[in-house]
This record gives C-alpha cells, structure tokens and sequence, in this order.
C-alpha cells in the first residue's frame, strides 16, 4: 500500500467581510467637577491589535438656564470625532446632557491622557467622562447605528433601543442620571464599564456600558436601574467591525515535509520522506521539494497526523467569524 503527500495546509479564515470586535480597556474620570472648564483623566489601549478605537462619553448638567456643551475633546493631543450630542438644558425641567466622541487608531502602549473641553458661559455645574477602547473596527466608517434620548422624565428604568445593520457589532452607551438617589447599574447582558458620582450635593451619576457581538443584526437595547425616579440623557452608538480583513494562520507543524517528519505522528508503518517516494513510483511534490510516503504494500492502515491547538482562536470560532479550511 503507497500512501502519497505532497503538502498539506490548515487555515482559519475570517468568514464573511467582517472581523471580530474585541474589547481592550475602560476608565473615567473622577473628582467633583464643578464649574470645570475641562475633565481630564488617563486612558491606556493595551492591545496592539489591528483596526482600534477609542470611544469617550461625557455626561453633564448646567445651572439654570445655561447653555454649556462639550467643545473638542482630545487624546494625547489628538482630536476625536462627535458622533453625537443629547442635551437637555434648562431648569425647569432640569439640565442632563450625555455625547459621545471617537478616535481611530489611537496610540498603544502608554497612559495617554483624554481631555474634554466645554465651551458656555459658566461651564457645566458637574461633569463625568468615560472611555472604552477596542479592536477590529472599521476605520473608514465606524459607526453602524446610533441612538439618543434628550432630557427623558424620571424613571427607575432609564434604556435606548439601537438597531444595529451590521452583524458582529457592539453597542456602547453613555448615560447621565440628575440628581441620583438610588443605586445606578446597568440590566441584563450590558457589561458596565464605567460608573461615577460627583461627592456632592446636586450631583450627577455618569455611567457607561458594552454589548456585544451582536449577531445577526438588529435591536439592542441598553436598560439602567437608577432605584428611584430619575431624569435622565442617555447616548448610544453601534460599532462596525472591521470589514475585508480576512486573516489565515498555517496551523500545520512541517505541512510541507520539508523537515523531514518532523511535527508528524505516523501510525502503521514508519513514513518516509523525500524528493520522490520509492520502489519506481514517480509521484513528485505538489509544492516544495518533499513527499511522504509508506512503502509497505501489507499494511492495511497508514496514515499520520497532528494535534492542533485552536485556543488562540476561540473567541472567533465561537462568534462564528472563522472558518477552519
């Protein structure tokens, strides 16, 4: 029997046009805020990972009836782009306001700083900032869907519905509770990610969360229990995962036997290998320069193989965003 292998691959590919989304790191700021013209706190990306983002929520509250918003916010000096602003100013019925800001392919590696600015008048009575970062966005385009409610009547259950249009997607929210007196945290399958109170009185809880993957696609809803009655802003936005970034990874050990056996376990007779098998055989290798072969035409079962670890790629293969080939 003459069992013949010229080489042999094992890929894992992404499936479809979308990669993975992974979550890297979060924070927020802290102190009381009052009357700041800007929040400042550090932010470090731990993953060097392809395709990154930075994602900030501010949530705020004025006095009376000023009008004091968000003006630019930065990381390591850089600008991030507005994706979007829910403000209620005012008082009646009272002012909460929440935005949220990216910024693609942030640097890695080190405890840069996330500045926000306010422009106004007198600048916001009490102000709180989040921040989440991931990998495997889209960079050109990363938002798939959005969502906002401005100034809602107090609730136990502050929540936002975002409909997302791509599969894989995560949705990050930003939420800004006036006044709380009860405890804040997030419902069902969110993961919170950042929660503070300012210390003092007349104060604000600023709080942020994540789901995802979300696939297929379609309603997301992020869902807050605040204990009592509370007015509130709330912002959403629905990340897109990076698209036509298809990846492989050669599994095998020596696919090709161009070092010999090595790599392999043979069952049955010891396999060969070489330039050409024996005994007149003129098979010759599809690529490279070796082929295995058994020569013992009385077995009546050869083959070889090896165990392949897929642990680094679980998260992917359990998204259904890989393919093994």
């Amino acid at each position: 029997l003459l069992v013949l292998f010229s080489t042999l691959f094992l890929l894992v590919m992404a499936s479809g046009a979308n990669a993975a989304i992974h979550f890297d790191a979060a924070s927020n700021s802290t102190g009381d805020n009052q009357y700041a013209a800007s929040i400042s706190w550090s932010h470090t990306i731990t993953s060097g990972g392809s395709d990154r983002i930075l994602v900030v929520g501010v949530s705020w509250r004025n006095a009376g009836s000023e009008t004091d918003t968000v003006g630019s916010v930065t990381y390591n000096s850089q600008p991030l782009t507005l994706i979007r602003k829910d403000e209620q100013f005012g008082d009646p019925p009272g002012s909460r306001s929440t935005a949220l800001y990216y910024l693609t392919d942030p640097p890695t590696g080190s405890a840069y700083t996330i500045q926000v600015n306010f422009s106004g008048t007198l600048n916001p009575y009490r102000s709180v900032g989040g921040a989440v970062s991931f990998t495997g966005v889209d960079q050109s385009d990363p938002v798939d869907a959005q969502n906002g409610v401005a100034g809602a009547l107090p609730d136990t259950n502050p929540s936002l519905t975002v409909t997302t249009n791509t599969g894989g997607a995560w949705v990050v929210d930003a939420l800004c509770v006036r006044e709380p007196s009860g405890t804040t945290s997030a419902d069902g399958v969110q993961t919170e990610r950042w929660n503070y109170r300012t210390p003092s009185a007349n104060d604000i809880e600023g709080t942020g969360s994540t789901i995802g993957p979300k696939s297929p696609a379609g309603d997301v809803t992020m869902s807050w229990t605040t204990g009592t009655n509370e007015g509130y802003s709330i912002s959403a936005v629905a990340l897109k995962p990076a698209g036509n970034s298809c990846w492989s990874s050669e599994l095998l050990s020596n696919p090709g036997f161009e070092s010999g056996s090595t790599g392999w376990t043979s069952v049955g007779q010891a396999m060969s290998t070489g330039p050409q098998c024996e005994n007149g055989c003129d098979a010759t290798p599809h690529s490279g320069s070796n082929v295995a072969y058994w020569t013992d035409p009385s077995a009546s079962t050869n083959y070889a193989y090896q165990t392949v670890d897929l642990s680094s790629y679980a998260s992917d293969i359990d998204a259904g965003n890989a393919l093994i080939l």
